[in-house]
């Protein structure tokens, strides 16, 4: 993983200062292919890699709040991120920073106690905002340029992982252990 210091103050300090990871799920927990299948009760499919969802049932184990952005409403993702032990998917508005926002307050958290993974200009405000932000590899230019942290995989394919292995290590909590 490459780790852009885009920010003056030490990337490794702010990482240990995170308490909760907001996370995209098109282009960063999913690869941000809809798969479309006639027939189908949602009328379209998305996947996300076992390795990130290990991801998030890490965190969870280590005491990192996790939560989603969808963009829209979609029952197919709710039902998988029950199965993750994910309590909040903010869904529904563009407004990443006021739903952010809200999260943020529910926590109790500071704004540099947060983690956000974006992809896409969308999400541009709100990495200017938390204490970290990181991107898949598959990002757009002006968000790969606005990252703390550019992962080595793209989106869909580690990128989610890459990141809570990256604050493991930082904070020193032992991923075995976890198991």
């Amino acid at each position: 993983m490459k780790l852009a210091v885009n920010r003056k103050r030490s990337l490794r300090g702010r990482l240990k200062k995170i308490k909760a990871v907001l996370c995209l799920i098109d282009g960063v927990m999913t690869d941000g292919n809809f798969y479309i299948i006639p027939g189908f009760e949602h009328d379209f499919a998305r996947t996300v890699l076992k390795h990130d969802s290990f991801g998030v049932v890490l965190a969870k184990k280590a005491g990192i709040e996790v939560a989603l952005i969808a963009n829209h409403d979609s029952q197919m993702m709710s039902h998988k991120v029950e199965d993750l032990g994910i309590s909040t998917v903010i869904t529904g508005s563009q407004d990443h920073v006021s739903q952010a926002n809200r999260y943020r307050e529910k926590l109790g958290i500071e704004w540099d106690e947060m983690l956000f993974i974006g992809d896409d200009l969308m999400e541009y405000e709100l990495m200017q905002k938390v204490g970290v932000s990181a991107c898949p590899s598959s990002a757009t230019r002006m968000i790969l340029e606005a990252a703390d942290i550019i992962t080595s995989a793209r989106g869909g394919k580690g990128c989610f992982r890459e990141v809570v292995d990256t604050l493991l290590e930082v904070k020193e909590i032992d991923a075995v252990a976890l198991c």
